[in-house]
């Protein structure tokens, strides 16, 4: 057995290494070794490693590991100073390579003294480019499941500098997340329409835009929103017309995302966040609310500015796209230079090169089809959504000589004549919920024991008998 050193770092050894020719190593090949009395040391060249290959301390340490190098030293019985002397090689290599040391034989991982864990120019003078990541996703599971709380594990994993530094329901944000912890963030966002969360340089804002189809609806019920008068100008008759998908977006310094290191922990965050949230859609782009107040205006002229109102795929496009299978079958050019990231999800981006490049010189415009039209009121021609509360406003029949709600909302009866004029019937809905499609629609309630009535009054009666009766 051998006594084991490992160096994570974002830098590889070089060929030529003056720290390990003055301990005493010598090269033989790809490897370096030093020998004493009775032990020797050998150190493995720099190999790349994948992110699920890092230790989470590592990976909270430094943004962009892309190595491992490791030092093995036999037996494991060797000399105390062998192993001293070995380890102070390892913190020195880690300085220079800009890594961090495990000793998996005492589980611990170390940062060396100077080397620093945020590793960016911060740019100079009051205007500061920024980026967006943006996921656009479908919203129906997101609160009924455990994803609010995985994504703050996978940030904190991947990224603890996106974490919401400071958070609340308002400018400034009230909580502070070192004083909080991860629980109270949790149920906050979970609660929380609008969250306003800071992060960490380089990361600024995190926006959570992501409806609850189940709290939302209820709300509506107990407005009495299901009236046939809602207003269509209105967020509820929006709700009810149009399509709203989740969105979350994460902004980011340019000049961070440009650096190596940086880069390559941001796309593995852009990754491993599109694997939870699944979005049909996510993207790098130029931050809006970064701009000159010419340009915000001059893309807003065009109908070019981002929002959770869903209506194709934004024909302007950044430095990173990813589309689901659905959207990617439709889109030729993009699927021939798109790399399947995972299952069903494929991407394009400039990531790791020199300088931001945007797409549309890789993949072209995006397709007629796809594209979000110019009119805002208006889809693209392929728009595989709905609107979640599309079903909820009831289809009223004209012939109805009376309507009846249940005291929740959630039941209505309408009393028609019969069709041969010679007496009255209603008819029985209710509000029922589709969580495969994720859609709410009105279902045909059909209890026992109703007939005909002589008059619309005794059709009523036993039409609000029935409405109160409780169902399983």
């Amino acid at each position: 057995m051998s006594y084991d050193l490992r160096i994570w770092s974002t830098g590889a050894l070089r060929e030529a290494c003056p720290l390990l020719t003055e301990a005493g190593y010598i090269k033989n090949a790809d490897t370096w070794a030093h020998e004493g009395e009775d032990w020797q040391a050998t150190l493995s060249p720099s190999v790349a490693v994948e992110s699920e290959d890092i230790p989470d301390a590592a990976m909270q340490m430094l943004p962009g590991i892309a190595y491992l190098t490791e030092i093995n030293i036999e037996p494991i019985s060797a000399p105390e100073k062998t192993v001293k002397a070995t380890l102070r090689l390892c913190k020195a290599l880690a300085k220079e390579l800009n890594g961090a040391v495990e000793n998996p034989q005492e589980g611990t991982v170390q940062l060396p003294s100077g080397v620093k864990k945020v590793a960016y120019n911060a740019p100079s003078g009051a205007e500061k480019k920024q980026l967006s990541l943006i996921w656009y996703f479908d919203p129906f599971a997101f609160h009924q499941s455990d994803k609010i709380d995985r994504m703050i594990d996978l940030l904190e994993l991947y990224m603890p500098d996106a974490l919401p530094r400071r958070y609340g329901d308002y400018e400034p944000p009230q909580y502070k997340y070192a004083e909080t912890g991860k629980s109270h963030l949790v149920e906050f966002l979970k609660t929380c329409d609008f969250p306003v969360c800071y992060g960490t340089k380089p990361f600024l804002h995190l926006f959570l835009s992501v409806p609850n189809p189940e709290a939302e609806t209820q709300r509506y019920l107990e407005n009495g929103a299901l009236q046939p008068t809602v207003d269509a100008q209105s967020p509820l008759g929006r709700k009810l017309t149009e399509y709203r998908c989740g969105k979350i977006e994460l902004q980011l310094l340019r000049d961070a995302f440009l650096q190596p290191e940086w880069n390559l922990a941001v796309k593995r965050l852009f990754a491993e966040m599109s694997k939870l949230l699944q979005p049909f859609c996510a993207e790098i782009i130029d931050d809006e609310s970064s701009m000159t107040a010419a340009a915000y205006l001059e893309k807003k002229k065009k109908r070019l500015i981002r929002s959770w109102w869903w209506r194709g795929i934004p024909r302007d496009m950044g430095y990173a796209l990813l589309l689901n299978k659905t959207y990617c079958l439709q889109w030729r050019r993009f699927h021939h230079n798109a790399v399947q990231l995972f299952d069903g999800f494929f991407s394009v981006d400039c990531f790791g090169e020199t300088a931001l490049c945007p797409l549309q010189k890789k993949i072209g415009s995006v397709p007629k089809k796809l594209a979000a039209p110019r009119n805002e009121s208006k889809t693209a021609p392929f728009f595989p959504f709905r609107p979640a509360a599309a079903l909820l406003k009831p289809a009223f029949d004209e012939a109805a000589v009376e309507t009846l709600w249940s005291s929740d909302k959630t039941r209505y009866a309408e009393i028609l004549p019969l069709p041969d004029g010679g007496g009255y019937h209603f008819r029985c809905m209710q509000l029922e919920y589709d969580d495969f499609q994720g859609v709410y629609y009105w279902a045909p309630l059909d209890p026992s024991g109703c007939s005909f009535f002589d008059t619309p009054e005794k059709a009523a009666t036993e039409a609000e008998r029935v409405l109160s009766v409780e169902y399983a």
